[in-house]
């Protein structure tokens, strides 16, 4: 659970934070790796909770959108099944 808040507050913190910087050997050009934005980038992108842009940005500049917020969560509780069912599944409704 501490894994999902801590994601969630960055994820957030850094969605309205920071500018474009040149590159300094990060994953991400527009972010320095030695910043705490930077490292907590990376953090996230090895845990897989993000991955940014195919162009290699994150674009910290940039409102999360509802979509992006969503798989931030569903990566999040992957740990609790996300997307799969546990436990007994409902009775079919019959009309």
């Amino acid at each position: 659970m501490r894994k999902f808040i801590a994601a969630i507050a960055i994820a957030a913190a850094s969605a309205g934070a920071g500018v474009a910087f040149a590159q300094q050997n990060g994953t991400y050009t527009d972010v320095p790796a030695n910043t705490p934005l930077g490292l907590d980038l990376e953090w996230l992108t090895d845990a897989g909770l993000i991955g940014g842009y195919a162009d290699g940005t994150y674009r910290p500049s940039d409102p999360l959108t509802r979509g992006q917020y969503a798989t931030i969560l569903c990566r999040s509780y992957a740990d609790f099944g996300c997307g799969t069912y546990v436990g007994t599944p409902p009775a079919p409704v019959t009309p």
